[in-house]
């Protein structure tokens, strides 16, 4: 749907009887999800081209990974990637993200570096509990590989 539309379709499609939500929170649910789909910064995740549940494979630090990337987006710039985290709570500061998830979306930037060794990869977040994202620095995905040892894949 063009934007302009998408607010009041996402109300109507959850108010649909067969969807069994109720009015007041069919707003609220719809408001949570434009505020993602319509976030600047993520914006390309959600146009044309861009890609849902992308698998990707590759070798990073001498080690098979593999994972679906929940959107993409290749642009002429950049390479852009989010991971959903659903039904579960932000962190306060992005510093404060769970290893894991730093660690699962650095495996996936440094994949996508060697498949795209010119461009830089922006990973970020969804916290669709609460419709906040959360864009990941370098600095926070190289802490998160620098704070054990392991596989840096696994899908949590």
């Amino acid at each position: 749907l063009p934007p302009p539309a998408r607010r009041d379709a996402a109300r109507r499609w959850l108010m649909a009887a067969a969807q069994g939500v109720k009015t007041d929170e069919a707003m609220v649910i719809a408001d949570e999800t434009m505020a993602v789909l319509e976030n600047p910064d993520l914006a390309p995740l959600f146009g044309p081209g861009s890609r849902a549940e992308a698998p990707l494979t590759g070798i990073v630090r001498g080690a098979v990974v593999g994972g679906l990337v929940d959107r993409i987006a290749i642009l002429p710039d950049r390479v852009l990637i989010c991971d959903y985290k659903t039904g579960r709570d932000a962190p306060d500061r992005v510093e404060d993200t769970p290893v894991l998830y730093c660690r699962q979306m650095a495996a996936y930037r440094d994949v996508l570096c060697a498949i795209y060794p010119d461009q830089p990869v922006t990973c970020a977040l969804v916290w669709t509990r609460a419709a906040r994202i959360s864009v990941l620095p370098d600095a926070v995905l190289d802490a998160s590989l620098m704070a054990g040892a392991g596989s840096t894949m696994s899908r949590p």
